[in-house]
């Protein structure tokens, strides 16, 4: 008897021993998906954002062209309204620098969180491998229980 309680001993130990890796495992993996979930909402954003921008650098870059441009009339309040629109625009680039300097930021982030996945995956198939292992140990200590009874 003492050989089976050793066995079954072992076997509870390592169950154990699995399960609080599971556990650890699961919240990881929680967490991963909530930050994964927090970049993709946070990259549809600045989707839409550089989408905007482009069509404003578009525009500012290829300006409506008129057929004949000796027929336009010089016009002092007109010239100060673009002034300022092209005040407006080269904040807007700034601005746009800094967004894409952000969405740098996000991309790099993504690649770590990426490779912080790959090694949870890797986590995950070891203790996939460890619970087989596991498995198989219980059906060889319960060969041994059938043998010894």
């Amino acid at each position: 008897m003492d050989k089976i309680e050793y066995e079954i001993d072992k076997n509870l130990i390592q169950m154990s021993e699995n399960q609080s890796i599971l556990e650890e495992q699961d919240k990881k993996i929680k967490n991963i998906n909530n930050n994964i979930e927090t970049i993709e909402k946070d990259n549809s954003i600045s989707k839409q954002i550089i989408y905007r921008l482009n069509n404003l650098y578009y525009r500012f870059m290829n300006p409506i062209k008129t057929d004949n441009i000796n027929q336009l009339p010089i016009n002092l309040k007109e010239l100060d309204r673009i002034t300022q629109r092209n005040q407006e625009i080269l904040k807007i680039n700034d601005n746009f620098n800094s967004i894409m300097s952000k969405v740098s930021s996000m991309k790099e982030l993504a690649t770590q969180m990426g490779d912080t996945l790959d090694k949870q995956n890797d986590i995950l198939d070891n203790t996939d491998n460890k619970i087989d292992k596991c498995i198989d140990e219980i059906k060889n200590n319960n060969d041994l229980i059938k043998k010894i009874m």
